[in-house]
């Protein structure tokens, strides 16, 4: 494994997974919402994202987590490995709500600076509801039109998460 992306739900635990196999396999981390997200929130243009993606995948190994549909095409052409994390909705919006409570007001790792963590509105508590439907279903249509599926790993619990990281070997990017 040298280059993978890690796709699933808000509070699935994308960022979380990253960091866990970065530390196994040695491969640097790109948290995209880092990346994407500029002060207070703002989103970075969309030709200005797509570019910034393509140089980014195209460095020699990475760990990208996010979704981003719109450069998920760029990101599995260069990819030999995508994990998709596709734990239940109750689990994930649980772990949103805790993370705004907790985090609320911080700054987190995996954002861009001046991405202050907030509690999460409707909208967006309904957004991760619909996910598995709206969302991955389509994500997982272009995985296998792009010929991924076979190197795809889906991840439905906690504890498949703990035996693949358990699997994934140190120092296998080389």
């Amino acid at each position: 494994m040298r280059r993978l992306v890690i796709l699933g739900n808000a509070g699935s635990g994308k960022s979380t997974l990253a960091k866990r196999l970065a530390a196994r396999i040695g491969a640097p981390v790109v948290h995209l919402d880092a990346y994407f997200w500029q002060p207070g929130w703002q989103p970075t243009p969309r030709a200005e994202w797509t570019e910034r993606v393509r140089a980014l995948a195209a460095q020699d190994s990475w760990i990208m987590d996010g979704n981003y549909a719109a450069t998920l095409e760029l990101r599995l052409s260069r990819a030999d490995t995508v994990v998709v994390l596709d734990l239940p909705r109750a689990q994930c919006l649980y772990r949103v709500v805790r993370r705004g409570l907790l985090e609320r007001g911080r700054s987190r790792s995996d954002l861009a600076v001046g991405c202050r963590e907030q509690l999460p509105d409707r909208e967006f508590l309904r957004w991760i509801w619909r996910f598995p439907t709206d969302e991955l279903e389509p994500m997982l249509r272009e995985v296998d039109t792009a010929g991924a599926a076979g190197r795809q790993v889906t991840l439905r619990s906690s504890e498949d998460i703990a035996n693949f990281l358990a699997s994934a070997n140190a120092g296998s990017v080389g």
